[in-house]
Parts: C-alpha cells; sequence; structure tokens
C-alpha cells in the first residue's frame, strides 16, 4: 500500500499538512457516516495505518527508503482518531486524603485513618454507563481491529469504541454515563513510614476509584504533613534544638541537660566554645525514610544574658570587663 497514496498527498508534504490530510479523511470515511458502505472500514483502516507510518518521523524515513516501519504492539494506530472525536482513553481516577501527623509520629511512624468515599457500580446499568447502546461500525461490535503492517497483522483493541463493541447513544439516569455511582465513605487505615518528611504524599496502589470497561482501578494519594514543634525543627533528617547556655558555662565548660524527642540527654559543653556554636548528638534526630539511617540531634547554643543582678555579680562582671 502507498501510505502517500491513502492520505492524498506527495512525498514532500509536511507534518502539518500530513495531520490536515488524515483529520479530513477520518471525517469522511468513518463508518457511521457512512453506514450503507462496507467499504469505508476497509478505507478507514488504511487511512489511520498510514497516518500512523507517515506521522512518525523515524518509520517516515525508514518507509522512505523502501524499508517496513517498525511494528508497534504497545498502541493502536486509532488513538490520534479517539482523541479527535473526543473519544479519548479512559484514564484511571485517582482519590486524594489528607492527614496530619506529629514529629514524634513522624519519627517512629504510625498509622492513621482516613475516609475514603469510592464510588460504587450504577445497579441499573450495570457499569456500562448507558441505556441505549449501538454496535461500533469500526470493528464491527466485536472490539478489536485488525491493522496490516507487513509482514505482520496486528489484532488490536479498537480505540474507538475502547475495546467495548459499542457506542452509547443514550446515557443511563442514574450514573449519567459515568458508570458508577457515589458510594459511602469509609474508614480505611494509612501506615505512615518512620522518617517521612513535613511534606509527603504516600500513593496507595490500587485503592482509587473502580476501573470500568477495561480501565484500571485508580490509585489513592494521601498527602501527610506535620505539625510544627514546639522544641524541634527540621533540616532533613537532622533536628535542630535551639539551647541557652550562660557566659560562665562556654567559658569553663559544662554537662548541661538538654531535650531530645524521647526525653533528655547530656550534653558536654568544652571550655571557651563560642556562642552560636552547634553540638551534634550523633543518632539522635530522625530515621531516613528509605534508608533507615538516623540523622543528628544538634543544640544551637545561645547565651542567655540575665535580666537582673544581684551586688555581687554586677561588680564581679565589672571587674572582668576591666581585665578584659
Amino acid at each position: 500500500m502507498d501510505y502517500y497514496k491513502a492520505l492524498g498527498i506527495s512525498k514532500e508534504s509536511s507534518k502539518e499538512d500530513i495531520d490536515k490530510a488524515f483529520r479530513a479523511l477520518a471525517v469522511k470515511l468513518h463508518p457511521d457516516k457512512n453506514p450503507d458502505n462496507p467499504e469505508s472500514v476497509e478505507e478507514f483502516k488504511k487511512c489511520c495505518e498510514a497516518y500512523e507510518v507517515l506521522s512518525d518521523v523515524d518509520k517516515r524515513k525508514q518507509y522512505d527508503r523502501g524499508g517496513s516501519p517498525n511494528v508497534r504492539m504497545g498502541g493502536s494506530p486509532f488513538d490520534f482518531f479517539g482523541e479527535m472525536f473526543g473519544t479519548r482513553r479512559p484514564q484511571p481516577v485517582h482519590l486524594k486524603a489528607d492527614v496530619q501527623i506529629t514529629l514524634e509520629e513522624a519519627k517512629t511512624g504510625c498509622s492513621k485513618v482516613v475516609n475514603v468515599a469510592r464510588s460504587a457500580v450504577c445497579k441499573k446499568c450495570k457499569g456500562s454507563g448507558a441505556s441505549v447502546t449501538k454496535s461500533c461500525g469500526v470493528c464491527s461490535g466485536s472490539g478489536t481491529i485488525e491493522v496490516s503492517q507487513a509482514p505482520f497483522i496486528i489484532q488490536t483493541q479498537c480505540s474507538a469504541c475502547h475495546g467495548t463493541g459499542s457506542y452509547v447513544m443514550e446515557h443511563c439516569g442514574d450514573c449519567h454515563g459515568r458508570g458508577v455511582v457515589k458510594g459511602k465513605p469509609k474508614e480505611m487505615a494509612i501506615k505512615i513510614p518512620a522518617g517521612v518528611g513535613m511534606k509527603a504524599r504516600l500513593r496507595i496502589s490500587g485503592e482509587g476509584e473502580p476501573g470500568q470497561n477495561g480501565v484500571p482501578t485508580g490509585d489513592l494519594y494521601v498527602d501527610v504533613t506535620q505539625k510544627p514543634h514546639d522544641t524541634f525543627f527540621r533540616d532533613g533528617d537532622d533536628l535542630l534544638c535551639n539551647v541557652e547556655v550562660s557566659y560562665t558555662d562556654l567559658v569553663f565548660g559544662k554537662k548541661i541537660d538538654v531535650p531530645t524527642v524521647e526525653g533528655r540527654a547530656e550534653l558536654k559543653v568544652e571550655k571557651g566554645t563560642q556562642a552560636g556554636a552547634r553540638m551534634r548528638l550523633r543518632g539522635l534526630g530522625m530515621p531516613n525514610v528509605r534508608t533507615k539511617r538516623m540523622g543528628d540531634l544538634i543544640m544551637l547554643l545561645n547565651i542567655k544574658i540575665p535580666t537582673t543582678l544581684t551586688k555581687e555579680m554586677r561588680k564581679a562582671l565589672k571587674k572582668v570587663a576591666e581585665l578584659e
């Protein structure tokens, strides 16, 4: 078959010319527009096959060199037709839920219950979405078509009817053509992994809307957010905390008691430590959500300035200032 002749174009035609020619022929040759002309189905298939090759740069080059275009097993040459006529292949419908957790729950992992309202199959039309249907003229109601791509003949799903073998002429009154009706919310336990970030999205496969007519079931996406903490704030897998120390603690050094997520820990401040220094407690941060390796707890040392001084304290500090 001469693909250029099938579309009524020349070898010098541009991609825009090919698209324009295909659109015109697809409308003209569509079997539903030619119910008394059985040859229109074959002509329509040839038109789509030609467009499948000539609209692809690599396949067109191979065809122009005299070779057979590569066979595409993963799709149908009628997909463009489906998009043009508004019959694009239905996609899975996903659901979304939101949960909020504390820092403590993020560190250990937890389980949260969410309400998920999935749709249910419409009992009236049994999921077809139609009360009146018409047999598909492209595949003659079989739901499949054969495409010749020498030396092979490929049988693939008819994209005009999405493999159902029929068109919807009148939508179901109960589900308005969707094939499903709104279901009642149901509780579902969601496992939150340890170390999940401040903002994360979890994907629960197969827990979205039920699929109909060959469309896969959708997924449930859970957006997880972490509440702000009064003491700690996160930097990736590390936790940061402000700790107030006195001037003498930094000068002479001291073991101080500091907070952790689990309770308290002892931190040794070395002599001569500078204000604003960061001191690290290894392994007391957050677990990495993938590797489970623990981050660190970082203490930010800030000097606490006393607002009131005794007579003795004032005298001593003045002496220090004079010596400095």
